[in-house]
């Protein structure tokens, strides 16, 4: 039985409409006026018609959705790391289609009575492939009517505020070019010129628009630049007619460009090269004096040339992340976040170090953000500041201020560049001190950043009362450890099989107590503490050596230990021992836990969020022999109640991944870009 026998006729139109109407979307409120303009042609239509709605708000529009049951409504988010997703807004829009013939229009469109008719009838009889129609502004604007040319003609720059196609034509093309942030639905048209299946004009199929506001005008102008530069870029076949098309994207760039000649000869002593290059735009308004607003055309376009103009730079740059860290870390917690985020799609890297003297790059630090952000950065994550200020500057408070002042006018100059700052609050100040004034440092650097991290509640919580910061709480993450037999790990180590052993890694700083667990040793002479971390702190390390020297059952290696020695070393050690200071959360205690391994800590409210079945506690404050005395009491446990400490340890861990953790980040930098 055939498909027509089955259904009635209004429902065949409705499975099978001849044409689609596809309209992307995000955050425009205007939607609501244009379904409603728009509903009479589609129910109207002869061979049956709908509305495809591809919204990329989050449900933010859902009251215009459920006012509207008539449209098939499509949720969006775009792919990670990509800032404006048009062209795959554009594309989805055209696979969730069900016509033969695809219509587009834009959320402010005011359609004209028979428009979509007009519009694809030549297309629905067979005369086209591709049509479109004026696009007409519905208030005073610099923009004129665009495609204000005769029927038949082939427009030179055809928008999908007011376009069709069959899908015949949009398969032969490939769709969409989806490298393009703007200025898509040209590079689509010209795409089909080329094709030998040209977008024609339908002159009676007029459509409104409401260009926004002078603002939105101006933002536009520079992105309508840069579009037109990549455009072009890409279409080297059609220089030719460039003169002719689009003289603007000559002449605007060249005269911003050539500022810097002009500015060198009025140094040199011939100001009349500057005069000259001042007196461009008054010849350009007198050549406008027809439009509507010639300052204004004028103005726009000085926008459009800057926009094309910094697109043409970018050809010369070399290609940055969209995220950029700083600074680049030995450890753990950065490495395999990174790596996280990059398996997920993202394009993520560290922030760049052109040279060896970490100086020379302090000094250098706002001509490489230019950079990167002409590369395509569009956020800088700081996780730590230790290296905004040069090691050999640490003796000087007259250096440690410029320092701090280069760093607050570079974070000014971020936000000059359209770069966000991301701000992982590890700690609510640096252990070891970076400024003259770290606390002045972090409230600039609170009052710069888009989003704040922090890793635990209770970070949140100091970050609120110190500065009255905003943040957001993300778990700390587990670090990725081998779990590995400890007999066979003992044996490559060469410790014996029988033995207690305490463990203890990470970089050793002063914060981190290590010179306690070295001095509790003494009080249990039958546990080996294996320590296993390097220490820059040459005075702190002087004394660390001498102290584990004396210590008959104290191992240091001091320097950075590998991944398979780490892992060794946590499945030969039987309890983990982290005697801080201070801490605000822990990413070793966090790979302990990953490992298996139970962990005896100081009773910090940054470790609060570790569960009592897998630790044991004693005072921030405790004595050597207190932290020895908790080392005994483990060891004296059962077999049986050390190994439900181990699976307690092991559970926690399961409880969430680097996967989820990157994905959460992945949230927060959509939510900056947004």
């Amino acid at each position: 039985m055939t498909l027509q026998a089955e259904l009635p006729a209004s429902d065949i139109a409705m499975a099978m409409p001849a044409v689609s109407v596809v309209i992307i979307n995000k955050d425009e409120r205007f939607l609501e006026h244009t379904l409603e303009v728009l509903r009479p042609q589609i129910e109207s239509f002869p061979g049956g018609a709908e509305v495809v709605v591809i919204d990329a708000s989050a449900g933010r529009l859902d009251d215009i959705r459920v006012a509207a049951p008539w449209v098939r409504w499509f949720d969006y988010v775009a792919p990670v790391g990509v800032t404006v997703s048009i062209p795959h807004q554009r594309n989805r829009g055209v696979t969730e289609a069900r016509g033969a013939v695809i219509a587009f229009c834009d959320s402010g469109g005011e359609p004209s009575g028979h428009w979509l008719s007009e519009l694809v009838t030549p297309i629905l009889d067979g005369h086209q492939f591709a049509s479109c129609g004026p696009v007409e502004s519905v208030r005073a604007s610099v923009y004129r009517t665009a495609n204000d040319i005769p029927d038949g003609e082939i427009p030179s720059s055809p928008p999908t505020a007011n376009m069709a196609f069959s899908r015949v034509s949009f398969d032969a093309v490939g769709g969409f070019d989806e490298s393009f942030r703007y200025g898509s639905d040209v590079d689509f048209a010209w795409q089909l010129q080329d094709a030998d299946m040209p977008v024609r004009q339908v002159r009676a199929a007029v459509m409104g628009m409401d260009w926004g506001d002078g603002k939105r005008q101006t933002r536009r102008s520079k992105l309508y630049g840069a579009a037109q530069a990549q455009l072009w870029l890409k279409h080297r076949r059609r220089w030719a007619a460039l003169p002719r098309t689009a003289p603007a994207l000559l002449v605007y760039p060249a005269w911003l460009a050539a500022f810097v000649p002009a500015a060198v000869r009025a140094l040199r002593g011939k100001p009349r090269t500057l005069l000259a290059w001042a007196a461009v735009p008054v010849a350009l308004v007198a050549k406008n004096r027809r439009a509507p607003q010639p300052t204004e055309v004028v103005r726009q376009n000085m926008l459009f040339g800057f926009g094309a103009l910094a697109q043409i730079a970018r050809r010369f740059v070399r290609r940055r992340p969209l995220v950029l860290m700083m600074p680049r870390e030995e450890g753990v917690y950065q490495g395999t976040l990174r790596d996280e985020l990059a398996g997920a799609g993202l394009d993520v890297g560290y922030f760049p170090e052109p040279t060896r003297s970490e100086t020379i790059n302090l000094v250098l630090l706002p001509w490489s953000t230019l950079w990167a952000r002409v590369g395509g950065t569009r956020i800088v994550h700081i996780h730590w500041t230790y290296k905004l200020r040069p090691p050999w500057a640490h003796g000087s408070e007259t250096m440690r201020r410029g320092f701090r002042l280069w760093f607050q006018l570079w974070l000014r100059w971020c936000s000059v560049l359209g770069v966000e700052i991301v701000w992982t609050a590890h700690n609510l100040l640096p252990h070891n001190r970076v400024f003259d004034d770290d606390d002045r440092a972090r409230r600039a650097l609170v009052g710069a950043s888009s989003v704040i991290i922090s890793l635990n509640t209770h970070g949140a919580t100091q970050l609120v009362e110190r500065w009255n910061a905003e943040s957001i709480t993300i778990g700390p993450a587990v670090a990725t450890v081998d779990r590995r037999d400890r007999s066979a790990a003992r044996t490559r180590r060469g410790d014996p099989d029988g033995a207690c052993i305490v463990g203890w890694f990470g970089q050793v700083e002063r914060y981190k107590g290590v010179d306690r667990l070295v001095a509790a040793a003494q009080y249990v002479p039958d546990v080996a503490f294996h320590v296993a971390g390097r220490c820059r702190d040459t005075e702190v390390a002087s004394a660390l050596h001498d102290a584990a020297d004396a210590a008959a059952n104290v191992e240091w290696a001091d320097r950075r230990v590998s991944d398979d020695e780490l892992a060794d070393l946590c499945a030969a050690a039987e309890l983990a021992v982290f005697p801080f200071r201070d801490v605000a959360n822990s990413a070793s205690v966090q790979t302990a836990l990953a490992a298996g391994r139970p962990v005896a800590i100081p009773d910090l409210p940054g470790l609060a969020d570790v569960p009592a079945g897998a630790c044991l506690r004693f005072a921030v404050d405790a004595e050597p022999e207190v932290i020895a005395a908790t080392i005994r009491q483990f060891f004296d446990l059962s077999t049986e109640a050390r190994e439900r400490m181990e699976s307690a340890a092991a559970d926690t861990a399961s409880r969430t991944s680097w996967r989820t953790v990157a994905e959460a980040h992945l949230d927060v930098y959509r939510s900056v870009l947004s």
